[in-house]
């Protein structure tokens, strides 16, 4: 066997050194210990959740990649290589921000459940924080598609700047369908959560066969059309049993939405009068578009009200430390 060389080993055991000392870590927090099988534990029922929660989150992820797999298997590598690198520069921030995010709205979601009004408001002021930060990063990036790509990705990934565009489209579509999950979960609902996902992926899969002859651009824009149309009837869906509506959720989105679409109309304004040459200078115009724009949510008291909500949204899930009672024994009272 040859020798690899110590920075290879150093790569090897640095993973596992860490993944190890997790696992000590969590060992010794949780105070969980396994013991031999009795009879008298009922378990079915929460292997049964965790069951359709695993298979739920697996469907959702073999929809995110399947567009990827048409396209390599019709179009090849490069047009793939453009897409992908595209796609994956718009899921940063969306995953950065959702997986945080769901892992404090489920428990707290969970702690709620038997108060559908105090339920209802907690989401809709959590997605509401959501898009008011999400909002105007999606605005930014679809405005400055090209300087970002030329400056992240390098000039040569010019391309994929316009299927960029596309897809931030539907950046915020993908963040309400993320949330959905957290309602399902919260309330113990994974066989509905289940039977949303086996009916909307065909759907999804579809759209993405129909964009696939007019290239990379096709499937993106019709992938991004496909989910602003479906998802109206995949919130009333996951809104029924709750006090929560569209209506309702429409008002809450109502202004970090329209700063967001001021902010694209005065960066491009900007870009259009000044028409600067560097992309230094063309991401400093853009933000300040889109800076001049959320500047006047002060003007706006209702805005601003709802900016100054979110410090005792933040306070809520912070200070509460009570024991969360899990989700699959809801299911199992259900």
């Amino acid at each position: 066997m040859a020798w690899r060389g110590a920075g290879y080993w150093a790569l090897v055991a640095l993973p596992l050194t860490l993944n190890f000392t997790a696992m000590a870590l969590s060992w010794l927090m949780v105070h969980w210990r396994p013991g031999l099988p009795r009879r008298d534990v009922k378990v079915g029922s929460m292997v049964a959740f965790g069951g359709k929660v695993s298979a739920s989150y697996l469907i959702f992820n073999l929809n995110r990649s399947f567009d990827s797999v048409l396209i390599g298997w019709y179009w090849g590598a490069a047009p793939l290589g453009l897409y992908s690198r595209a796609y994956n520069l718009l899921m940063l921030p969306v995953r950065q921000l959702s997986r945080p995010a769901g892992n404090v709205a489920i428990p707290a979601f969970s702690r709620l459940q038997d108060d559908p009004e105090r339920f209802a408001r907690y989401y809709l002021r959590t997605i509401g924080l959501i898009i008011w930060i999400t909002a105007p990063i999606f605005g930014f990036l679809f405005v400055a598609a090209k300087p970002v790509i030329a400056l992240v990705l390098g000039a040569k990934w010019g391309e994929a700047a316009p299927v960029f565009q596309i897809l931030v489209v539907s950046a915020l579509g993908q963040l309400l369908l993320e949330s959905t999950l957290w309602l399902f979960v919260s309330r113990g609902q994974s066989g509905r959560l289940l039977k949303l996902f086996l009916t909307t992926s065909p759907i999804v899969v579809c759209s993405f066969a129909i964009g696939l002859p007019f290239g990379i651009k096709g499937v993106a824009l019709s992938g991004s059309l496909v989910l602003v149309t479906i998802l109206p009837w995949i919130l009333k869906f996951a809104f029924r049993g709750t006090h929560l509506t569209l209506k309702r959720l429409g008002r809450a989105l109502l202004y970090p939405v329209s700063l967001c679409l001021l902010g694209i109309f005065l960066a491009n304004l900007a870009l259009y009068l000044i028409v600067p040459e560097r992309i230094l200078w063309q991401l400093l115009v853009t933000g300040l578009g889109f800076a001049a724009a959320y500047s006047l949510s002060i003007l706006i008291p209702p805005a601003r009200e709802e900016i100054i909500s979110f410090r005792d949204l933040l306070g809520a899930f912070g200070l509460s430390r009570q024991t969360v009672e899990p989700a699959a024994s809801r299911a199992q009272m259900r």
